[in-house]
């Protein structure tokens, strides 16, 4: 020290760092002492893991002095704080306008390194360099220190500030990784308890084998973590266990993505060759290098192999750490290098490229390694390939998903939401308005189905186009229902008009019935209150608690029991109807449902039963009673059908059924119209001749319902219809009855 000191020129700003491999607090304290005096000296020091003194040494000390010119110096020493506050604290008392570099020196046994560099400046355009003081592999005790104070706990730094300084940093890992991608899935700062769902002991055992897992921590220096952080790939070494869970030198999140990780000793040295030929290009005067322990040892002889090429280029000092500083980053496995000069003159040393120092482990150890690399590499590959594969078909199959979801969830002819999309979102909605059209069943049966679907796509256009404001919403949920939803109530009903729609040169006339609901469930609310007026000439109606349709519901229900009952208590009984005319004496068969004492008429019933089985099992008891009654009688007798009797097939195989007996008389039917008027219209069935007896079949309803071209009296409208059109209809009609 006395020898250095002579040398010095004392009058400028002078950085002295110390780097002891001897971890002793006495000797240290000596060294401090040594240069307090000096008030131009800035001293900062660390015990390391072994020294860089242009060469690699261990349980030595090395004091380097730096002179600078325009370069001032500020230094802080902290201890016993937390870590951010003692980042904070250092930078409040160090970092200036001009500042350039921080050289920082942080205790790690007993301090998270990386929250405090993390909390250590702000300012991007500021090198950090250093490390973490080590205490050669004992992992017991390590000291940092400045020419006055020595702590365990703790941190020191220094300040470079002058626009003069050129500094530039560099680092090196070149370690690869050894597994497939992993995944941190619990971690708490640097305490990993699982990866892959896993302890982190037992990965390191299934990837590694139970003589490095059992030695962990002391292995797990060599068998770091590999993060890629953009550009850099950091390590995090292992420094210590609890149980299961293992302790890194720097902060592992949950989530993060990491490879077990593994040094080729060739590969490491040679592309340690990337950097000297890239810092060789710059102004240098000195270089500072804070390496990883784990490479010194991992390197072996070869780690003066390492060193000595930037020796070559300027005077090399530094240590090795527990844990290197690079900028924001805490690395680990890896080498840093810091090179400073205050003249700009570029550096014209030559030295030589980085030649490794092999014997049969290494040979060894780099094949093996070559092999995983290249192992990987393919496996990699394959797995990218496969990747992709599934990355393709998962596409195909969330497209097809996405089709099959849209298909669910709207009407294959119109494309407008349908009655699933409608029961998930409905109770969003605060009114809801029911659009039905009138005997549309009609158009279907006369015209056929692909008709009907022209008209029904024209009639969603035409409903799509009233909706002005999008906070309405239009669904179709039956094959001829729609419904409107919206928050507040927009009125849509009173813009719903009958319409004349054409299809192939045919028009047809389409009328709307129409209920409003605002009370849920509006499917429920709103076909009750269409059921109201489905039968009548009202058009519109809106649901509400007045109209008792639940208490119409319950009624309903009740009627249907009754029959029930009643046809299995064979309570359906004709009544027979005498007409008198002039060719002779004819019944009209009434059908009658038989009560205990009183005898109920179908107006009861009739309507209720309508939609259900019951309506055509009473049907053929009229039918199968009736003729059984005039078997043996001389009379002619009728039954009076609706237009839904003689659509049915069920009632049309029956009557047939009954003809095609045998030891019964030939049932002729003659199909007649009768409406309000009592217009008969023939529709051109040939009859045989009656023989001793034969049904007339009576049919209820107006021509209209069968043939729309007609008028409600029964005579043909012309302007509506051809001549062939109308033979056409009868025709068809015809198919339908099926009996002749």
């Amino acid at each position: 020290i006395e020898n250095l000191l002579k040398k010095l020129d004392l009058k400028k700003n002078i950085l002295v760092q110390v780097f002891s491999g001897v971890i002793d607090e006495k000797i240290i304290k000596d060294i401090q002492k040594s240069f307090a005096p000096y008030e131009n000296i800035t001293l900062i020091g660390t015990t390391t893991d072994g020294e860089i003194n242009n060469s690699v040494s261990t349980h030595k000390i090395v004091i380097v002095a730096s002179e600078f010119e325009k370069t001032s110096l500020k230094s802080h020493f902290v201890e016993n704080r937390k870590e951010k506050e003692l980042g904070r604290e250092i930078s409040k008392n160090i970092v200036e306008e001009n500042s350039k570099v921080i050289i920082t020196f942080a205790t790690g046994l007993n301090i998270n390194a990386e929250e405090y560099l993390n909390s250590l400046c702000s300012k991007q355009d500021i090198i950090i360099s250093g490390g973490v003081a080590g205490d050669n592999g004992e992992f017991k005790k390590t000291y940092v220190f400045d020419k006055k104070s020595i702590t365990s706990f703790g941190a020191v730094a220094v300040s470079l500030n002058g626009e003069d300084l050129i500094a530039n940093r560099n680092y090196a890992l070149n370690w690869i990784g050894i597994t497939k991608e992993l995944t941190i899935t619990k971690a708490e700062k640097n305490r990993v308890d699982l990866i892959n769902g896993k302890s982190a002991v037992e990965i390191y055992r299934k990837y590694l084998g139970d003589v490095v897992a059992n030695r962990l921590p002391a292995t797990g220096i060599e068998f770091p973590l590999l993060i890629e952080k953009g550009d850099i790939t950091i390590a995090r070494a292992v420094i210590g266990r609890e149980g299961e869970s293992l302790i890194f030198a720097g902060n592992l999140e949950q989530g993060e993505k990491v490879k077990i990780g593994y040094g080729n000793v060739s590969d490491i040295l040679h592309k340690d060759n990337y950097i000297l030929n890239k810092i060789n290009n710059s102004p240098i005067e000195t270089i500072f290098i804070y390496s990883c322990m784990a490479r010194r040892r991992f390197l072996g002889k070869n780690i003066d192999i390492e060193i000595a090429p930037f020796s070559k280029i300027a005077p090399t000092f530094g240590f090795f750490t527990y844990g290197e500083f690079y900028n924001r980053e805490f690395l680990n496995e890896s080498m840093t290098v810091l090179t400073l000069s205050e003249n700009n003159i570029k550096n014209s040393r030559k030295f030589s490229s980085i030649d490794v120092i092999f014997n049969e482990q290494i040979v060894t150890l780099s094949a093996l390694t070559h092999l995983i690399k290249t192992t990987l590499q393919e496996l990699n590959s394959l797995n990218k390939n496969l990747t992709n594969l599934v990355r393709e078909k998962t596409k195909k199959i969330l497209r097809k998903n996405k089709e099959l979801e849209y298909q669910f969830y709207h009407d294959f002819l119109t494309h407008l939401p349908n009655k699933h999309l409608f029961d998930k979102e409905n109770e969003n909605f605060n009114v809801a308005v029911l659009v039905d059209i009138v005997k549309f069943s009609s158009i279907n049966e006369l015209y056929g189905e692909e008709f009907g679907d022209q008209v029904l796509l024209k009639v969603s256009s035409y409903l799509r186009s009233l909706v002005k404001n999008q906070n309405i919403h239009l669904y179709k949920i039956n094959a001829d229902q729609f419904i409107f939803l919206s928050q507040e109530d927009c009125f849509i009903e009173k813009l719903i008009k009958s319409q004349d729609i054409e299809v192939e040169n045919i028009k047809v006339r389409i009328d709307f019935k129409i209920a409003k609901s605002k009370y849920k469930p509006f499917k429920t609310t709103t076909e009750l209150a269409l059921k109201k007026i489905k039968n009548s000439s009202e058009e519109f109606i809106e649901y509400s608690k007045e109209l008792k349709l639940e208490e119409e519901i319950e009624r309903d229900i009740r009627i249907v029991k009754k029959v029930a009952n009643a046809i299995k208590e064979d309570r359906i009984i004709p009544y027979f109807q005498k007409i008198e005319k002039r060719d002779g004496i004819s019944y009209e068969c009434l059908v009658r449902l038989q009560k205990e004492d009183r005898i109920l008429s179908p107006n009861v019933f009739k309507e209720v039963i309508e939609t259900t089985p019951y309506y055509f099992e009473i049907t053929k008891i009229m039918i199968e009673k009736s003729c059984k009654y005039f078997s043996d009688k001389p009379f002619q007798f009728s039954l009076n059908f609706a237009y839904k009797d003689i659509q049915s097939k069920e009632i049309i195989e029956y009557l047939l059924k009954i003809q095609r007996a045998g030891n019964k008389p030939s049932l002729l039917a003659n199909f007649n119209y009768q409406y309000k008027h009592k217009v008969e219209e023939n529709i051109g069935f040939q009859s045989k001749e009656p023989e001793s007896w034969s049904i007339t079949v009576a049919l209820n309803f107006p021509v209209s319902e069968i043939f729309p071209w007609s008028k409600t009296s029964g005579e043909i409208d012309k302007t509506k219809a051809s001549l062939s059109q109308i033979k056409e209809s009868l025709k068809q009609y015809k198919k339908v009855l099926k009996l002749q």
